[in-house]
């Protein structure tokens, strides 16, 4: 906000030139879709009467429209710009706009014998008003339309006539004008690739002046990022991946400006990684995108590297394709000095070359559309037939346990007559998995799938797998063999999500397989947890390897074999949100093995005397506002021993908790008056509060994480179950109380020096993360990412930890951690 504090209220609030500011702002912090519907903003409050029109123009093209418009619609900016500055009176944005004409012209499709007239015009204006720091980027600009033109044996250099790079940038050094700086060196990055030149472009990363790293949003950092990172991957390189990250994420919110960029650095990536059939279809993706952007110069650039990169894989016809483009762009731009030196093409080539390289572009373009649209079509008949396919098996999936439930029931209705509770059991239990497993899908179509983290014994997870299902595979004849590590192995993770997957492995093991079922679990020395289960049945034909993860298929079993037919594709969905994967192998002696592996850091072991001691004398405040369910949850309680009060809506919940007393609230969130969430919100911190879980029947990532920013410590699904309600032991209510509880038992009378240093320490940390980022030092911000973590951990402070492992852009990671470290509870740190 320092920006908007240096200027008056009237300008900040309400005006076009505030909103623009704002968009500036949002921009430096990362936030372009914010920056750009603040730029929309200041467009509407543009009129007369506003001060600093010229200003908000160019901020909110600059700093907002970039990032949501293609530069063909914003091709007018330069001319607004300058019209309202000289109407204004601010010729330093007049110098802008003249500036910024030259650059658009430069990036679409005019030819370069008219942007030359621009280019000659923004120098004499700079010039006339002299503005330092436009003059020497007007310069460059059109000494590299001079270097196109003309060519030569230096033209991949930035110096001539016009513009003495050596020179400029000691000057620009000098007076510390690092944006013009980065402005320069980008268009001499872009010129050397342009070139071919990929080892002295390669050499520009190394140099000491000037960084981008403070300006990731500015349009040549990301002209720099492009061309570095091309050169950076032709010379055996890697480019910075944060560099990539902001790279993608703009050709997501530009595709017309960016995405030719981000693929072909994409389809680099995978050929330096040996995957070639997937670079091509990336080169393939980038050449198109580049066409569609109407920018004559990249297009040329991302055709040409698309071709060398075809020949290093084979394949010829492709490169011969995309050189054929490259040459029809740069002869349409008029950069005949380019095109002798990187194809040998004379100048005066003759039209018909070209109608040649245009009607072989039209006929490439016709196949490979030909072939998207075959490929979308097969997919969409594919996606039509697997959820027919679904819809039936639903049908039967849910009616059978339904009918066997309801037989029951009946059956029980007579006079005298038991109820087989163990069928019942077995039935609903079959409802409810069915039901998760739909759940599970929407979440995943949703884009996201839940993964909780907790402390947990993965030997005992796995062993009560196997024993879960034991009876099963005895009564068919067959036997489950659990191989573990032989004592308790403790990590972080998600339990539930571990054992869903097991089970299901297990059971298509007794479903599908034959013989001997064996779970085996190991811990690698890399904190991965890698659990194998294998059967020692018919191994996989080439066909059922390649569609065994396909939802919906079942690989041409039939569909009356139970399951929905989704458990494997779920199963390497929440493999790989779990930081690992689900695969399959044959085995040597015939059988195959399903390997799942996921991270799992290691973990200090828990405290199984408190989980022993289960509810007993738990107070508990159960709100619910569904009759039945609120009497078979506070029955269940009631029988591990607790003390229950029941209410039936929010407010009444929120009344009895502020009264104190309760050591735990289990919170329906769709309840009367207040929601559930909202109770926990309401709830003040500290040693008084209480344990608050909350009990859903979706599957909502958006919920999930604003239930953590209010405090609550679990999220139940529904239908709530004894095995839940059990595990709800004292011993995994607080983790870092019960830790803080633990050191204090073994630090004795050091403990209070000692814990005093906790708090100011993890703000240390994350201050040392901050800098590591400003500094754009990829090393040592993953190196400090993972001290902050460890400490963390090691106290028991779950919110920071989390914090940490949340996804997304590294700057939003410092200000989650920044909030975490101001929502979490430090008492039971700062108590004597």
């Amino acid at each position: 906000m320092l920006v908007t504090r240096s200027l008056p209220a009237r300008v900040v609030y309400g005006t076009a030139a505030g909103a623009a500011t704002l968009a500036l702002l949002c921009c430096s912090f990362g936030a372009y879709r914010r920056a750009a519907a603040w730029a929309e903003a200041a467009d509407r409050l543009q009129g007369p009467e506003q001060p600093l029109r010229a200003v908000a123009k160019q901020y909110s093209a600059s700093f907002g429209h970039v990032f949501a418009r293609p530069r063909p619609v914003t091709r007018s900016r330069g001319e607004e710009e300058e019209a309202l500055a000289y109407a204004g009176g601010d010729l330093a944005v007049a110098v802008y706009g003249n500036r910024d004409r030259v650059l658009d012209a430069l990036f679409s499709d005019d030819a370069l014998a008219d942007t030359v007239r621009l280019a000659d015009e923004a120098i004499r204006v700079a010039e006339r008003l002299s503005d330092p720091p436009t003059i020497p980027h007007c310069r460059a600009l059109r000494q590299v339309i001079a270097n196109l033109q003309a060519g030569g044996e230096d033209a991949w250099r930035l110096h001539g006539a016009h513009f003495d790079n050596a020179a400029a940038f000691a000057a620009l050094q000098a007076e510390g004008l690092a944006n013009t700086g980065r402005a320069v060196a980008a268009l001499e990055a872009l010129l050397g690739v342009l070139y071919g030149r990929y080892a002295k472009v390669a050499a520009m990363v190394d140099r000491p002046w000037p960084r981008f790293g403070p300006a990731p949003f500015q349009s040549q950092t990301q002209i720099w990022a492009f061309a570095t990172g091309l050169a950076l991957y032709r010379t055996g390189r890697r480019p910075p991946a944060m560099q990539l990250w902001n790279l993608r994420r703009l050709a997501k919110l530009n595709p017309n400006d960016y995405a030719h960029r981000a693929r072909l650095l994409d389809a680099e990536g995978l050929r330096v990684r040996g995957r070639g059939g997937q670079a091509l279809v990336a080169y393939g993706q980038a050449v198109a995108a580049a066409k569609a952007s109407r920018c004559l110069l990249e297009c040329g650039l991302v055709a040409a590297a698309a071709a060398e990169g075809a020949e290093m894989l084979g394949a010829t016809e492709a490169a011969d394709a995309w050189r054929e483009t490259a040459v029809a762009a740069w002869r349409t731009l008029g950069a005949d000095g380019l095109l002798a030196a990187r194809f040998g093409l004379p100048a005066d080539a003759g039209a018909a070359e070209t109608l040649q390289a245009l009607m072989s572009d039209l006929q490439v373009q016709h196949a490979e559309r030909e072939l998207e649209l075959t490929s979308a079509r097969e997919a969409a008949e594919r996606a039509s037939r697997a959820k027919s396919r679904l819809l039936a098996t639903v049908g039967h999936e849910l009616r059978t346990p339904l009918q066997g439930a309801l037989g029951l029931i009946e059956l029980a209705d007579a006079p005298g007559a038991p109820l087989d509770a163990d069928s019942l059991r077995r039935a609903l239990l079959h409802l409810a998995g069915v039901v998760g497993d739909l759940t599970d899908l929407g979440a995943l179509e949703g884009g996201l799938l839940p993964v909780g983290r907790e402390r947990y014994d993965a030997e005992a997870a796995a062993a009560s797998v196997a024993a879960l299902h034991q009876p099963a595979a005895r009564a068919a004849g067959r036997e489950i063999v659990f191989e573990g590590v032989g004592a308790p192995l403790w990590v972080w993770g998600d339990e539930g999500r571990v054992r869903q997957v097991l089970g299901n492995l297990v059971a298509n093991a007794l479903r599908h397989g034959h013989g001997e079922v064996r779970l085996k679990l190991e811990a690698s020395p890399g904190e991965r947890l890698v659990c194998a289960v294998s059967d020692e049945g018919p191994q996989l034909s080439d066909a059922e390897l390649m569609r065994i993860f396909e939802p919906f298929d079942r690989a041409g079993r039939e569909a009356d074999d139970g399951g929905l037919g989704v458990g494997l594709f779920l199963g390497r969905n929440l493999a790989r949100a779990m930081g690992g994967d689900l695969v399959v192998r044959a085995l040597p002696d015939g059988g195959k093995a399903f390997v799942l592996e996921i991270a799992a850091p290691a973990a200090e072991a828990g405290e199984t005397a408190a989980r022993a001691a289960g509810l007993a004398g738990v107070r508990v405040l159960l709100a619910e506002d569904t009759d039945l369910s609120r009497a078979v949850l506070a029955a269940l309680l009631r029988r591990e021993g607790c003390e229950v009060v029941e209410v039936e809506d929010g407010a009444a919940a929120l009344a009895c908790l502020d009264g104190g007393g309760f050591d735990l609230a289990l919170l329906d969130q769709r309840m009367p008056r207040l929601l559930g969430l909202q109770v926990a919100q309401r709830l003040p911190k500290g040693d008084a509060r209480p344990m608050c879980v909350l009990m859903t029947a979706s599957s909502d990532p958006a919920l999930e994480r604003t239930a953590r920013a209010a405090g609550v410590d679990i999220i139940l699904q529904k239908p709530v179950t004894l095995a839940h309600l059990r595990a709800l032991s004292p011993g995994r209510i607080r983790p870092s109380i019960s830790r803080a509880a633990e050191l204090r038992v073994q630090l004795g009378a050091g403990a209070a020096e000692l814990f005093a240093e906790v708090r100011p320490s993890v703000e240390r940390e994350v201050a040392e993360l901050a800098a590591a980022l400003a500094s754009n030092d990829t090393p040592r911000f993953d190196a400090q990412r993972h001290r902050l973590r460890g400490l963390a951990d090691h106290f028991g402070l779950q919110t920071i930890v989390e914090a940490v492992d949340e996804t997304g852009p590294p700057a939003f990671m410092i200000e989650r951690l920044g909030a975490a470290v101001q929502r979490t509870d430090w008492s039971a740190y700062e108590a004597g």
